[in-house]
């Protein structure tokens, strides 16, 4: 059973989410470098100390940055919240959203990769597997994958060419680009991409 929150602990998740939606906002306005700790919180409407109460610096907001929109994400491409109702569909959704989601301004990429290696927060890269794992295992059940593959595999096999296709874009300037390849890349995994005599040659 959920134990509910506290006025004080709810006070302290809402003021949280006011930094993290600021800092969101403010970033994808103004860039990283030109939106200041004193511009968060002034629009988060919180004195500027609060900030440190929740983030040790302006890059440590980033990880937090990541996290929300997953979750985001993940709950708009549920067919309850007006996503596709196939498995395999979903997975396509989900990853059109997530790359819509990465910053354009390759600086502020490169600080969101850095932050979250340096302040190890795995959390949204778990939480996109696994969503990734069990919609490969809805798709199974559905009969749009093959069951007798190991669904954990193919989901490693699709994030791994997620973000692959993520680091190539974004070097080659080409980020229109993604959602276009990232579903070629789906259909050619499931179509197979063996010739009709590919086994007599393995």
């Amino acid at each position: 059973m959920t134990r509910q929150l506290s006025r004080r602990e709810q006070k302290k998740v809402e003021i949280r989410q006011r930094l993290v939606d600021a800092a969101s906002n403010l970033f994808r306005k103004y860039g990283y470098e030109q939106t200041t700790i004193a511009r968060i919180t002034r629009t988060a409407e919180v004195a500027k100390g609060t900030f440190f109460n929740y983030f040790e610096s302006k890059e440590a907001i980033l990880p937090a940055l990541v996290e929300h929109r997953m979750h985001e994400i993940l709950r708009e491409t549920m067919s309850e919240c007006g996503g596709p109702t196939s498995p395999v569909m979903r997975i396509k959704h989900a990853l059109r959203l997530l790359a819509a989601s990465q910053p354009r301004d390759q600086a502020m990429a490169e600080r969101l990769r850095a932050a979250l290696a340096h302040h190890r927060d795995d959390r949204p890269v778990r939480a996109f597997i696994q969503f990734i794992t069990n919609h490969v295992k809805l798709a199974q059940a559905a009969d749009e994958i093959r069951a007798d593959v190991d669904a954990s595999f193919v989901a490693g096999f699709i994030c791994s060419m997620f973000f692959y296709q993520m680091m190539l874009q974004h070097h080659r300037g080409h980020l229109e680009a993604i959602p276009m390849t990232l579903d070629d890349a789906i259909d050619l995994l499931l179509a197979g991409i063996g010739g009709r005599d590919w086994g007599s040659s393995a």
